[in-house]
């Protein structure tokens, strides 16, 4: 006599295209503030082990920067001096897991490098960072 039940829990995996858009604002009251964005595309590979899913990205496309003088209103938002452009190239390279926790409910956890290519037209200023990383977590609902 057979039985039913569940089938055996399989590991699939999947290659999708993912686009990722970011913000990051820092402000305060004493002195400049900077906005930089990112719109990025690329491949999204994932492998799915029963209620966990494993996925890892390679993304490129654009980052914006944008900064004031001084405390930011409308009247002294200007882009900030010597760079050789507010637009360049932008690579973010990563990977992380997603928790199943319900149905319509998961738990991620990622970590990611991302690299962009701001130059300055003055050989005085040295600190635009190019390379940092990101690690983020959070909940996604499925609808």
């Amino acid at each position: 006599m057979a039985g039913r039940g569940r089938a055996p829990l399989t590991a699939a995996s999947s290659l999708r295209l993912g686009i990722e858009g970011a913000g990051y604002y820092q402000g305060n009251s004493f002195g400049p503030t900077y906005d930089l964005q990112f719109l990025t595309v690329g491949p999204v590979y994932m492998k799915r082990a029963g209620h966990t899913t494993y996925f890892a990205d390679a993304l490129v496309g654009l980052a914006h920067l944008n900064g004031a003088t001084g405390p930011s209103t409308s009247a002294t938002n200007v882009t900030i001096p010597r760079l050789a452009a507010n637009y360049t190239l932008a690579f973010v390279a990563g990977g992380g897991v997603d928790f199943r926790v319900t149905r319509r409910m998961k738990w991620q956890v990622s970590a990611d490098y991302l690299h962009t290519n701001f130059t300055s037209v003055d050989d005085q200023i040295h600190n635009i960072v190019d390379s940092n990383v990101r690690v983020s977590t959070g909940v996604e609902f499925r609808f």
